[in-house]
């Protein structure tokens, strides 16, 4: 009876902590066609720049800006003198991007001096899980890039304004703001630079999904991304 008791306690106990850490935290190999993406992309971004010391990850809010003709100006004005290396994806979680920087090894050989890191955007997860899987990634590139900034960047809002989707990334923000406060951990607001002191978006800096960004909107990012780049 003793013994089935303290296994049972053994039982509760492994459960307990296994169920401790959100999904968000658990690296998770993204499809067939996105793991043959990925691939493409970290060869290509190798063979094009093997000694970056700039490297994005998260969103498309990097790839969009270095890559569609009407933002290209901006880009290379941003990061004039810098060598870059961007692994950003459309549809990133912190899971995919774990696994990325774990199994599928996007930092190896790299040595950059800073990162920028957007991610968290769009999850279905809870705010609080999405926090959690945003401080695991930040673990991560640490863990093998202890001496790299990693410049994170605040979520930008979706959806009306005070609308479901809107509350739950501002949520993340509160959430992920104090990461600040880490070592090597910067914390960008780029709200500052591309809302109204309302709170309503800027005219003009957004597409019509309210969520990725337009030349205008690009060109303030810049204003901000350039003085951490000093």
């Amino acid at each position: 009876m003793k013994d089935t008791l303290c296994f049972s306690l053994f039982l509760l106990f492994v459960s307990f902590h296994l169920q401790a850490e959100p999904v968000t935290c658990t690296p998770k190999a993204p499809s067939a066609r996105g793991k043959k993406i990925y691939l493409k992309d970290l060869k290509r971004a190798r063979q094009r720049q093997p000694k970056a010391d700039i490297v994005f990850l998260g969103h498309t809010i990097w790839s969009h800006w270095r890559t569609k003709p009407e933002n290209m100006a901006s880009w290379k004005k941003t990061f004039a003198g810098n060598k870059t290396f961007d692994l950003s994806h459309a549809g990133e979680t912190t899971q995919i991007l774990l696994w990325k920087l774990t199994e599928g090894k996007a930092l190896k050989d790299l040595k950059p001096k800073v990162i920028f890191l957007d991610i968290g955007g769009g999850s279905r997860s809870s705010p609080e899980d999405v926090v959690a899987g945003i401080k695991k990634v930040i673990q991560t590139i640490q863990k093998q890039l202890p001496q790299c900034t990693v410049y994170l960047t605040s979520l930008i809002p979706r959806g009306k304004k005070d609308g479901k989707y809107w509350i739950a990334t501002e949520k993340i923000n509160e959430g992920i703001s104090p990461f600040d406060k880490l070592k090597n951990v910067d914390f960008l607001d780029i709200s500052k630079v591309l809302n109204n002191p309302d709170g309503t978006q800027i005219t003009g800096a957004f597409q019509k999904n309210s969520y990725q960004l337009t030349p205008k909107g690009y060109e303030l990012l810049s204003v901000l991304i350039r003085k951490h780049l000093k």
